[in-house]
């Protein structure tokens, strides 16, 4: 877990799969070094919420996870874009899951 964040401090995140809380710990803004959490789920759908207070943001998505596969959650900070309404663009939390070893390009 990563989070570029537009002024340079950490965030919080709470990370629930399945209604059970995975980590509540903060986010730090360093794209070199991430924050990785080992769990097994098992196959089948899963229920992923990230929430975060200090960025006012919540994801929730439902996955169907299979062996081999590793959960990424990215935070994305709100746009300010002249001329465009800044709810337009909140700041949420991408989820997704892949297969093969996770490398960040």
């Amino acid at each position: 877990m990563s989070s570029p964040t537009s002024d340079g401090y950490s965030i919080d995140a709470e990370v629930k799969v399945d209604g059970e809380v995975i980590t509540k710990d903060s986010i730090n803004n360093n794209p070199y070094k991430y924050k990785t959490i080992k769990k097994k789920l098992g196959v089948g759908f899963r229920k992923v919420e990230v929430l975060s207070e200090r960025a006012d943001a919540y994801s929730v998505r439902t996955i169907f996870v299979l062996p081999n596969q590793y959960l990424l959650l990215e935070f994305l900070p709100s746009m300010e874009i002249e001329g465009i309404d800044p709810t337009e663009y909140p700041s949420r939390f991408d989820i997704a899951n892949r297969f093969n070893p996770f490398r960040y390009e």
